[in-house]
């Protein structure tokens, strides 16, 4: 398997290499952290690219209570190596 990232869209490559250098340190992402550290919206699809360069990347459900104090969910996304 061909382990570059590839992306269709201008500047869409450079964020999944920004990512993937966090994801080597810190391990572990959350959508949130990407817009507040990247600038990405679509933390969703950047993993999805990630994961077909043939980088192992879990999907943790988190559940947390907003400031509203409605209940909600979200995706932790967290490395695990190379496969």
């Amino acid at each position: 398997m061909n382990n570059e990232v590839k992306e269709s869209k201008i500047g869409t490559r450079g964020q999944s290499q920004a990512i993937l250098k966090y994801f080597k340190s810190k391990k572990s992402l959350t959508s949130m952290q990407a817009f507040e550290l990247f600038g990405c919206t679509r933390l969703a699809a950047r993993v999805h690219s990630l994961r077909e360069a043939g980088y192992d990347i879990a999907s943790v459900w988190q559940e947390t209570d907003t400031k509203y104090g409605e209940h909600t969910r979200y995706v932790k996304y967290v490395y695990k190596g190379k496969k």
